[in-house]
């Protein structure tokens, strides 16, 4: 089982990091090397397992002979290499074959140590080598895929399994195993055992043939789409069957081979052996066909026409677990000549019936196999097989026969819900009949003669007892299905519903005992339930009063219990006066008193005497205040600040450490107790915790506070108390008033610097009762919310901006300027996509994120000298090994730390750039979603996407980004191409168009300037001809500058040498006095010096961008499609010279720049096109900073 978990656990990996390309490769040289293992194992194995007695001497003449076979195909193998390369036409094959035929030497040098661990029954320590040897070869493979990813070899990875398995079964089995080969000798009566072992070679051989034989007919007569909807129907079909049935198999062969001289004890073990193996794989077969269709549609809607020979084959497959265990009884008793006519037979048998129905295409031949298996290969084998020995024909109809009615039932209740519990879609309607299915299979093994004997003799008790559990949650889940669809029809039967669901149990029992306690005291009423009755009737006396037209007499209902409530509480005797509620309820009973006149009611008379009495008081005493007090001096707060109050308050997960003083908690309380409350009853208490160990064990009891809660410095509960009210009817009031003084609660902290974060509290029984452990609840005690407290700590997150180029440059400092801008000033750091670290970072006060794998090994480099410390972390990648403390001298931020991701790669996604950088930015970004962080793709190019491997991994990243940002249309439709219609996906320009530097001032008597920008890459990675063209291009433009009377200047755009390189050789051969140069390390003040030119001419895009945005014209020298976008965005495309343009087009475009009033024309336009793309980017900002605003970051 672990074996089948591994190798479909790590499929998906390799299907993600491999090309289909990859899997054919290898393929095509695993058939023959599969091929050939026939006639490396030769059949020696089971000739070693099945011998009753063998002496050493014959198993060592047998390893020679196997390690002998193992090297000759080998070496056959090797040689046939270069043909299989020719055949195929595939150079990549040879290499391949020549790797895999060492598998054959190895294979031979393991058989007889394996068959022997088997024949000594160590089938454990056989099934860890099976284990260890699979593992590593899966881990080899995924390792090397990764490393390897996107390169041309990457391929060996699957290379690798074959040979790591062989090699590790290998090392492992003689390790586990002691015998030891010695010198091979003659007459050691080996030779029945090789002509036992050439009988199985020969049934493989057969058996390969038939069983590859449909799939070659179909292929030859109806080509490869049939072909492929009958391959992977086999697969479905087989597999399971397979995998379920060889380990029970490599067991029992062995196992019987010691019970051949013991007929009765020989047929007691197999019958014990078949029957459950009959039992568990046969009903699920039964339920495969009723569900065939919902099989085949996990594979995709494609795959469609495979449902009829999917179910077709699996008619066969009722009988195929039971002719897979008549063939042990030959097996055990080493009938080899018997085997290879039963296999001759039934291979012939099988083409056939694959010819019958090969005109009717893959249907036909599943049909006529399945027929053909049923009604002749299936009693063929019986009859044969049942000539002789132990067991008998009636023994297996027999085994067949106890399976018959656990099908049926099983039979019976998957049409039953197939039919009457359809769900929605094919894939619950498959996990309902799986559910269904299995109950039914439970009560069939449990009530019928067959299960009880087979599962009471085989199975322990606690395992089966694990495994009934299990059933039984399935049942019920589908049952809870079933009852809730027939509950809601009638709301009696919703009652009946929850009467077996235990969902509320705890607040109905809360609800019931907060009743009780209401009503517990010693008169009726105790402490709490008149303080809570006291609220609620003095404010219903508020209003009461305040009634227009106001009764004459009112409250004659509940005015007693009033008066009662208040005389028990504050009454002369109780000495307690120096509360609000004393005061509160003390001036609205006077307010009342006064009101109503007395002598309209006896029972309100009595009430005036006995408030009187009690209280000590006369009735001309006037109220205290009067009620529904308002005070009506204007306020300080205006809705602007309470607007701005409101914009601040988010919901902040990051804190510093600082403490809290209790007397500003204490104050947010105070708001919060004016809070609105129905009644006035206020059934609420916030229970405040700053005890680091009793903050860490509540911050983890909610859901949703992991990655952050290791961190709080205090933590709240809010509590309602169900005892505030006698029925039931009110017990959602805890909620509401516990949510609004939350609230004004949330707001006062804000209002005094102190950040918040709501957190929820979802009812789970565990929880539950692990809180009112930390809490001491009563049962009547029910936890509302828990609040997160302290003061802010926000950090935000800049992704893939480097320092070298100045675009890229500026990208970044205008997000981090945007970032601190902010209602809530945002730090940012940087989380780079490749290994580049720039000193003057610090300039900025960005820090560095801390760990990026990628990032380290630059990292290393540039920080070894400044922290020795950190270049031993780094290279050893340890992750989380760095003390805060270190951290901040190093300027390094954990990750988890950082509360947004935006990316500015610029242009880093697509097939320009190898898949691994996208595959980096959909890890990086599902880490942060993983925590609920915002995950933007700031403004950029994409695409293209025609290269699968990166096309996968940006739609993953995708799938992680709360928005993306298109920077001009051809990107947005690439990515809308990949994604479909995605209301994530925008379009928004350059971000560094709405920076706009102050331009220097003109000194008096400076001379104007045109500034050339050139780039290095157009003649390293252009076209030829047009690279060849390039400098001569700008040695025409400098030329042309100088000759009009502008002064040309050269600009360094990027740190790359070779840009200053190529503009040191123009300056040298046109004249240094001539030709300026312009180069600074700091991106305002390069844009700032474009926007005093009269226009530029350039190949850096961003160059351009600074040039358009400040209202200067360029000529833009580069064909690549983001200059023809950005060109059309600002309305002039003209102004583009491609490589394929001549000079006279250069010199027109010169001219324009050149002539005053064209150059002014250029200007207005490229100013009013500007304004409108600077409210595009500003509109972008609101909605990032609402997305930011959102998730509390």
């Amino acid at each position: 089982m672990v074996s089948i978990v591994v190798v479909l656990g790590s499929q998906p990996a390799l299907g993600r990091l491999l090309d289909v390309e990859d899997f054919g490769l290898v393929a095509m040289v695993v058939v023959l090397t599969n091929f050939g293992m026939l006639f490396v194992n030769a059949g020696l194995p089971m000739a070693t397992v099945q011998r009753d007695e063998i002496t050493p001497q014959q198993v060592t003449n047998l390893f020679w002979i196997a390690t002998g076979l193992g090297t000759l195909i080998g070496l056959i193998v090797a040689a046939l290499a270069p043909a299989i390369s020719w055949f195929y036409s595939e150079p990549r094959l040879t290499p391949i074959t020549l790797s895999l035929a060492a598998s054959f030497v190895l294979n031979g040098m393991t058989i007889q140590h394996r068959a022997l661990l088997r024949r000594t029954l160590q089938f454990r320590q056989a099934a860890y080598i099976q284990i260890a040897a699979i593992v590593l070869a899966q881990v080899a493979a995924i390792a090397w895929a990764y490393w390897r990813y996107g390169r041309p070899d990457d391929y060996w990875a699957l290379v690798l399994i074959p040979l790591v398995t062989s090699a590790v079964t290998l090392i492992g089995s003689w390790i586990a195993c002691d015998w030891r080969p010695s010198m091979p000798r003659r007459g050691a009566g080996t030779m029945p055992m090789l002509s036992f072992g050439a009988s199985l070679t020969g049934f493989d051989f057969i058996n390969y043939f038939a069983r590859n034989a449909d799939k070659a007919l179909i292929g030859w007569r109806w080509g490869a789409e049939p072909l492929g909807l009958y391959n992977q129907a086999y697969r479905l079909f087989l597999t399971p069957l397979t995998q379920a049935v060889s380990p029970v198999a490599s067991i029992a062969v062995p196992a019987l081979s010691r019970l051949t001289e013991s007929p009765e004890r020989y047929r007691s073990a197999y019958k014990r052996i078949v029957q459950p193996l009959l039992l568990v794989l046969v009903p699920g077969v039964v339920l495969g066909l009723v569900y065939a269709e919902e099989v085949i549609a996990l594979l995709g809607d494609k795959w469609t026409p495979a449902a009829p020979i999917f179910r077709w084959l699996l008619l066969v497959g009722l009988v195929q677990p039971f002719t897979n265990a008549v063939s042990w009884i030959m097996f055990s008793h080493g009938r080899g000549r018997e085997i290879l006519t039963l296999g001759t037979v039934g291979a012939i048998v099988k083409v056939l019936s694959f010819l019958v129905g090969l005109p009717w295409g893959p249907v036909g031949v599943a049909m006529s196999y399945a027929v053909s298996g049923l009604i002749v290969h299936t009693p063929m084998a019986v009859w044969y097989v049942t000539r002789v020995g132990p067991v008998s024909w009636r023994d297996l109809v027999g085994l067949f026969l106890n399976v018959i009615p656990t099908c049926a039932v099983v039979l019976v209740a998957a049409a039953s819900a197939k039919q009457w519990l359809y769900l929605g879609n094919s894939h619950t309607a498959l996990l309902t009949g799986m559910a269904v299915s299995g109950l039914a299979w439970v009560a069939a093994v449990a009530f019928t003669e067959a299960g009880q004997y087979t599962f009471s003799a085989q199975a322990n008790s606690a395992a089966m007892l694990s495994f009934v559990k299990r059933i039984v949650r399935c049942v019920i889940s589908g049952v809870d299905a079933l009852a809730m669809r027939a509950a809601v029809r009638v709301k009696y039967l919703s009652n009946v519903y929850y009467c077996f669901n235990r969902s509320f149990e705890r607040e109905h029992h809360g609800v019931l005992t907060g009743r009780l306690r209401y009503q517990s005291g010693e008169n009726g009423l105790s402490d709490t339930g008149h303080l809570y009755r006291l609220r609620r009737n003095t404010h219903r006396l508020e209003k009461g009063l305040i009634m227009r037209p106001r009764r004459e007499v009112f409250a004659r209902d509940y005015l007693a219990e009033t008066v009662e409530s208040f005389v028990s509480l504050y009454g002369d005797r109780c000495g307690r006066r120096e509360d609000e509620l004393f005061a509160w309820s003390d001036s609205v009973l006077r307010s009342y008193f006064a009101a109503v006149a007395e002598g309209l009611d006896k029972e309100i008379d009595a009430s005036r005497r006995s408030f009187f009495a009690a209280t000590n008081s006369t009735p001309t005493r006037p109220p205290s205040h009067s009620p529904y007090q308002r005070e009506t001096t204007p306020l300080l707060v205006t809705i602007e600040g309470m607007l701005e109050l409101a914009k601040r308050r988010r919901s902040v997960r990051w804190y510093d450490q600082r403490k809290v003083p209790r007397d500003v908690i204490d104050a947010a309380i105070t708001v919060a107790g004016y809070s609105p409350s129905a009644c006035n009853r206020q059934p609420f208490e916030f229970r405040i915790f700053d005890d680091p160990e009793m903050v860490a064990e509540l911050a983890t009891t909610p859901l949703g506070t992991s990655g952050f809660n290791h961190q709080f410095p205090v933590f709240v509960v809010l509590v309602g108390v169900l005892h505030a009210y006698p029925m039931e009817r009110d017990r959602h009031l805890i909620y509401i008033d516990g949510s609004l003084a939350a609230m004004a609660f949330q707001f006062a902290l804000e209002s005094q610097g102190v950040a918040s974060c709501s957190i929820n509290w979802p009812d789970i029984a565990g929880r539950e009762r692990r809180i009112a452990r930390l809490l001491g609840l009563q049962p009547d005690e029910r936890v509302v919310m828990c609040l997160s407290l302290g003061y802010p700590d926000p950090t935000g997150l800049i992704r893939g901006a480097g320092f070298n180029n100045k675009g890229a440059e500026l990208m970044l400092r205008t997000t981090v300027d945007r970032m601190r801008r902010r209602s809530v000033p945002t730090e940012c750091v940087i989380d780079g996509t490749s290994s580049s670290l720039y000193a003057d970072r610090s300039a900025l006060g960005v820090g560095t994120v801390f760990p990026c794998q990628t990032f380290l090994r630059g990292a290393a480099r540039s920080l070894a000298l400044r922290s020795p410390l950190f270049r031993a972390v780094a290279l050893s990648s340890m992750r989380w090994s760095i003390p805060r403390s270190a951290s901040s001298i190093l300027g390094l931020v954990d990750r988890r730390d950082c509360a947004a991701l935006l990316d500015i790669s610029g242009y880093a996604y697509g097939d320009k750039f190898p898949a691994v950088r996208t595959r980096v930015a959909a890890e990086t970004a599902g880490e942060y979603a993983k925590r609920g962080k915002p995950v933007i793709f700031m403004p950029q190019m994409f695409g293209p996407f025609n290269h699968p491997k990166g096309a996968a991994w940006f739609r993953r990243a995708a799938d992680h980004a709360t928005l993306i940002y298109a920077r001009e249309q051809r990107s947005l439709e690439m990515v809308q191409q990949l994604l479909g219609d995605d209301k994530r996906v925008r379009i928004a320009p350059d971000i560094t168009i709405a920076s706009l530097p102050a331009t220097p001032d003109a000194a008096e008597g400076s001379e104007p300037y045109a500034c050339v920008v050139p780039n290095e890459r157009m003649v390293e990675q252009g076209r030829a001809e047009w690279g060849d063209a390039y400098l001569s291009r700008l040695r025409h433009v400098l030329e042309r500058v100088a000759a009009a009377g502008l002064r040309p200047v050269l600009v360094i755009h990027t740190r790359d040498p070779g840009d200053r390189e190529m503009a040191e050789a123009l300056r040298s051969e046109i004249g240094e006095d001539k030709v300026g140069l312009f180069d600074s390390l700091d991106p305002y003040e390069l844009k700032s010096f474009i926007g005093g030119a009269q226009f530029i001419v350039g190949s850096r895009f961003h160059s351009i961008v600074a040039a358009f945005s400040m209202g200067v014209p360029a000529v833009i020298l580069g064909w690549a499609h983001k200059y023809e976008m950005l060109a059309a965005d600002f309305g002039v495309g003209e102004l583009q010279h491609r490589g394929a343009d001549t000079i006279d087009h250069l010199n027109s475009l010169l001219d324009r720049m050149l002539d005053a009033q064209q150059n002014q024309q250029l200007r207005q336009t490229l100013s009013a096109r500007g304004t409108l793309l600077r409210e595009q980017v500003e509109a972008m900002w609101r909605d990032i900073n609402a997305t930011l605003d959102r998730a509390g970051s």
